[in-house]
């Protein structure tokens, strides 16, 4: 569970891992509202850019986790990070499905 408080300061240092790792962040909106199904928030690969779209209507909690879950994929065990992003990122909801 993310704290809602502390969710912008985690939110700015995901982004900050991502930026690092080569991955862009862009923030959307994902689906358009009147009827068409919409898309899922997740990484992908644009010829040689990685683009992590995050649905932009989602909370500040809500993006963290969705950085979160795609930055696990990568490996950052010689990465330092804030002991509270370690945390996010190894914590017991590591293998949650958001």
């Amino acid at each position: 569970m993310i704290d809602p408080e502390e969710a912008p300061f985690l939110l700015s240092k995901l982004e900050q891992l991502c930026g690092s790792l080569g991955v862009c962040v862009r923030y959307e909106g994902l689906g358009d509202g009147e009827g068409l199904p919409a898309a899922e928030s997740g990484l992908c690969r644009l010829r040689q850019d990685r683009i992590l779209f995050v649905d932009a209507r989602l909370s500040p909690a809500d993006r963290c986790r969705v950085l979160a879950g795609e930055l696990r994929r990568f490996d950052l065990s010689a990465v330092f990070l804030h002991p509270a992003l370690r945390r996010l990122l190894d914590g017991p909801d590591k293998d949650a499905v958001w």
